[in-house]
């Protein structure tokens, strides 16, 4: 059986030749976050590059999440990188959207990354990543990440950088192992955990 070095190794091979294949620039950057927020990973369409933070823990899944981004953008269902940058500027204050519009865009980008998160558990299985167990804390954490778009579009702005739900196993516990249903439906404790521990 191979080590999960070899396992992540693999991975990263494959996710690199898929980049080359597709025309995106592939990076494994020495750091512990990338981009202008505080995040392990990202795809740019308009960039063409997927960067990745090698120094972030298990950043692995950060490599298998981005790659699925690029994966969904191959299969036209990457369509939310406007409404995405537009979210973004408008929850931090650089652009004005009206009301309907934020939960409109909300309500994509959250669909986006279900479809991305359902992706990744696949491909992390199919590169023996994921067990049981972790494949029931990755869904919760994934789940977590999917509706903290709505939190953040509520509270106006995006949970405090190191102390997210997704990072606190007290919180992202809360939430099934199954994929949520309803992106814009936030169950209560979960909520309520959310607004006590990270804003």
């Amino acid at each position: 059986m191979a080590s999960k070095a070899k396992k992540i190794a693999a991975l990263v091979d494959y996710a690199a030749n898929e980049c080359a294949e597709a025309g995106i620039r592939f990076e494994l950057r020495n750091t512990a976050s990338v981009g202008d927020r505080w995040t392990g990973g990202f795809f740019s369409e308009e960039d063409r590059e997927l960067v990745v933070a090698a120094k972030m823990e298990d950043f692995e899944q950060f490599v298998a999440h981005e790659l699925c981004h690029v994966k969904q953008w191959q299969d036209g269902v990457h369509k939310c990188d406007d409404a995405y940058d537009d979210w973004w500027k408008w929850l931090s204050g650089e652009k004005f959207l009206d009301p309907a519009t934020v939960i409109t865009y909300t309500r994509m980008v959250s669909l986006c990354e279900m479809d991305c998160e359902k992706r990744t558990v696949k491909l992390l299985e199919q590169f023996g990543l994921l067990g049981q167990k972790s494949r029931r804390e990755y869904v919760k954490t994934a789940n977590a990440y999917i509706l903290c778009h709505e939190i953040a579009r509520m509270q106006g702005r995006w949970p405090v950088a190191g102390r997210t739900p997704m990072e606190i196993e007290k919180i992202w516990g809360l939430l099934p192992s199954k994929f949520i249903k309803d992106v814009g439906r936030v169950p209560d404790d979960f909520l309520a955990a959310t607004l006590s521990s990270c804003y």
